[in-house]
């Protein structure tokens, strides 16, 4: 499995693109067994992000049950 996030300045400052960045590695790491195997582009527009970390969390869930990529049992 593979990952990129693509974070810009507008995003926000460095600490919190490094938050992001964390969670969805620590997501990736959790959802390993139950995911195909695929590359992983993660983006985001060019605005000031402002989501706690549990709403990343689950969007990031759903775009990757959307995308076919988490098998059954998650």
């Amino acid at each position: 499995m593979r990952m990129a996030v693509r974070l810009r300045r507008k995003n926000g400052p460095a600490p919190l693109r490094n938050r992001i960045r964390r969670i969805l590695r620590e997501l990736l790491r959790e959802q390993i067994v139950a995911m195909e195997p695929a590359w992983i582009l993660w983006t985001f527009p060019p605005v000031r992000l402002k989501m706690p970390t549990r709403e990343i969390r689950s969007k990031a869930l759903s775009l990757m049950a959307r995308a076919g990529l988490l098998g059954s049992d998650s």
